[in-house]
């Protein structure tokens, strides 16, 4: 039995659709720069769902999921703009289109918590927000052996968490967190405080 499997295809400059297929399913998600209610970025979804989905791929003559997500990669734009026609007048759900302002800046917090010595582990909790929703994190650790000045980057420390090492003694630590939209129009990175010396 085919496994479901989701893919982004870009379309053109500032737009791509995120499709979802399997046996049972056909999901589009398109998204563009710019808008009819001049808004920076529109959204749409479509769902063909299952027993509709044998007759979509007859349609398509494709022989299943895999066989779909092949014929994608190579679809020009006027090839996009036929499918998602296709897809819209056999979909099973209600059409959804969703006015977005992409150019809303992220926000990101970042607490630490620990004690600057060895043996102990400095946690970050991080938050990342707009008017659009809440935003996975990334973490990377530094470090510097003045309070102010440029840090350098700790290698392989990507976690929430760092264990602080004996070679950090006397430095000072500190997290920078970044994020990003869900569809990369828009991007943040802040620096936690810093903690330390490190005894």
């Amino acid at each position: 039995m085919e496994t479901d499997k989701t893919k982004t295809f870009n379309t053109k400059e500032g737009g791509f659709y995120t499709v979802t297929v399997d046996a049972s399913q056909v999901k589009m998600d398109g998204y563009s720069m710019g808008s009819p209610a001049g808004g920076t970025g529109t959204e749409c979804s479509h769902t063909v769902n299952e027993t509709k989905v044998p007759d979509f791929f007859a349609v398509l003559g494709v022989k299943g999921a895999d066989d779909l997500m092949m014929k994608l990669e190579s679809y020009e734009e006027s090839d996009w703009d036929k499918l998602h026609s296709l897809i819209s007048k056999n979909q099973s759900d209600s059409f959804v289109w969703v006015e977005t302002d992409w150019s809303d800046s992220i926000e990101i917090k970042v607490t630490l918590m620990g004690e600057a010595k060895v043996g102990s582990v400095i946690s970050a909790v991080a938050t990342a927000t707009s008017s659009n929703g809440t935003f996975p994190v990334a973490y990377q650790w530094y470090s510097n052996h003045e309070l102010t000045g440029s840090y350098h980057l700790i290698e392989s420390a990507t976690d929430s968490t760092y264990p602080i090492a004996p070679s950090d003694i006397g430095k000072f630590i500190r997290v920078v967190v970044s994020s990003s939209d869900t569809i990369g129009f828009n991007s943040s990175s802040h620096p936690s405080r810093s903690v330390g010396p490190v005894e």
